[in-house]
């Protein structure tokens, strides 16, 4: 039972926002398609192709994406389509570290941007157009699983 705890402690700790400062971040409306799994929270925004690191800023509106979060087949993955106001690391911000191609964002740094999302307007499981919209082709299905050789 300590152990599942443990677990639960250090899954909370990566998917909300403990230490958030709006402040750090550029505030605006996004839409795309999310990728949740086992060290995944792979938000891919339809205004680009980027790859974002998603935490949340309330619990409740984390239930609600993944309650209506689809399977991606033979994977662990789940996939939603995600419509919010968020907070977005810009352009011209990128953790020490790290330099050129990612931002170093998430798990291994493979993340483009960190994206804290303050409320959502809309969540569901995500259409294939809305796939083939907003995601990059070599993460359709299972964007860490894939990439990584898992």
């Amino acid at each position: 039972m300590k152990f599942l705890l443990f677990i639960a402690s250090i899954h909370a700790a990566v998917l909300f926002a403990a230490d958030f400062d709006p402040a750090r971040y550029d505030e605006g409306e996004y839409e795309g398609v999310l990728y949740q799994g086992f060290e995944v929270s792979n938000f891919q925004p339809c205004q680009n192709k980027e790859r974002w690191w998603l935490k949340f800023i309330e619990a409740d509106d984390y239930e609600r994406v993944s309650q209506v979060a689809g399977s991606v087949e033979g994977t662990t993955i789940k996939q939603s389509f995600v419509r919010m106001r968020a907070y977005v690391t810009p352009d011209d911000r990128r953790v020490a570290g790290y330099s050129g191609g990612l931002g170093g964002y998430g798990h291994l740094g493979a993340y483009n941007r960190e994206i804290y999302v303050a409320t959502v307007r809309e969540a569901r499981a995500a259409t294939a157009a809305e796939i083939e919209r907003c995601t990059v082709e070599r993460d359709r299905g299972y964007p860490s699983e894939k990439r990584l050789g898992l």
